[in-house]
């Protein structure tokens, strides 16, 4: 379709901003969907730039897939939520999506993902923005033990 011919050449396009400026940042290859996943170093976890055509958005999020595990690392996260954020600069969207296995800590950011003349400073936003997450939560990550979260969830509003 149409979009999907879009969605590959945008991740392309991204993908070649990557290689031309060295950075350390190792995504997939670029395919036909919305999302776009980057290693952080530890299986079940990643960084995942996302594209929503319908909503007029682009985002970077820190996604945890792991049955086992998942929700244990993003308590653990959320632990250090104010260092995480203030790091960032910025509040991030914590989902723990209790119904799910997944859960998610997003950045977005409001733009036309379909108008390829912004598409520059959209891939500049994505480079920056995945570096950024993958800074603060790559060592992070690599330290989570699920054994230390207690099974009790931490309130979002606190």
């Amino acid at each position: 379709t149409e979009t999907k011919i879009m969605q590959f050449r945008y991740w392309t396009e991204l993908s070649n901003l990557l290689g031309a400026t060295n950075s350390k940042l190792k995504p997939q290859a670029p395919r036909p969907q919305h999302w776009y996943n980057f290693s952080i170093g530890r299986s079940g976890i990643k960084i995942t730039a996302l594209i929503n055509t319908r909503e007029n958005r682009i985002g970077v999020e820190l996604r945890m897939t792991s049955e086992d595990t998942s929700k244990a690392f993003f308590y653990l996260l959320m632990e250090d939520k104010e260092n995480i954020e203030k790091e960032i600069g910025t509040e991030l969207l914590w989902k723990e999506l209790s119904e799910q296995t997944v859960s998610r800590i997003i950045l977005y950011k409001s733009v036309n993902p379909m108008d390829e003349a912004n598409w520059p400073e959209q891939h500049k936003w994505f480079k920056s923005t995945i570096e950024k997450l993958d800074q603060i939560f790559r060592k992070r990550v690599r330290e989570l033990n699920p054994e230390d979260w207690d099974g009790e969830p931490i309130s979002l509003d606190s």
